[in-house]
């Protein structure tokens, strides 16, 4: 992810350095990259004027942003930051899965 012109910057350079295949994938966003600060920053504050009624998860929920599962009952508190993070992270899909 990146910027347009820092993205078909990376294709030439990679087709002019014999890459077997540089390929653009069509994508609405640059999901978690840097590129989505602003998105967190305003999911940040939302959450936070949320937070006084959110309740602990009844079921478990798989963080991908950490890899990690966060146990039913966890409060709020201990995992929001994780929502944004996640905006800006790359995440650990196969260990979400393998839990």
């Amino acid at each position: 992810a990146g910027t347009s012109k820092a993205i078909d910057k990376l294709k030439d350079a990679a087709e002019k350095a014999g890459c077997m295949q540089a390929k653009l994938l069509k994508t609405s966003g640059g999901f978690h990259t840097s590129l989505m600060e602003p998105a967190k920053v305003k999911l940040e504050a939302a959450l936070s004027a949320l937070a006084p009624k959110m309740k602990p998860p009844t079921v478990d929920v798989y963080m991908n942003v950490t890899g990690k599962k966060i146990k039913a009952g966890t409060p709020p508190s201990e995992f929001m930051p994780l929502l944004g993070k996640q905006l800006c992270s790359s995440v650990l899909w196969e260990p979400s899965v393998r839990l």
